[in-house]
């Protein structure tokens, strides 16, 4: 699974989405990360919002 790919972020947000303890301690919790990896260009960054502990986007 290649890092940033949209495999990759489907993953990280089904592990987020379904860890009940996670969920617990973030549920007052939104924001938008950004990755990105600067020294390769051809990589495009991947934003994934959160809202109230939920990621639900990503892109």
């Amino acid at each position: 699974m290649q890092f940033l790919s949209d495999e990759w972020a489907e993953a990280y947000t089904t592990l987020i989405n379904e860890d009940e303890a996670i969920q617990k301690k973030l549920k007052r919790f939104s924001s938008l990360f950004k990755y990105e990896v600067t020294d390769k260009e051809e990589l495009p960054a991947l934003v994934i919002e959160v809202q109230k502990g939920k990621c639900t986007s990503f892109g």
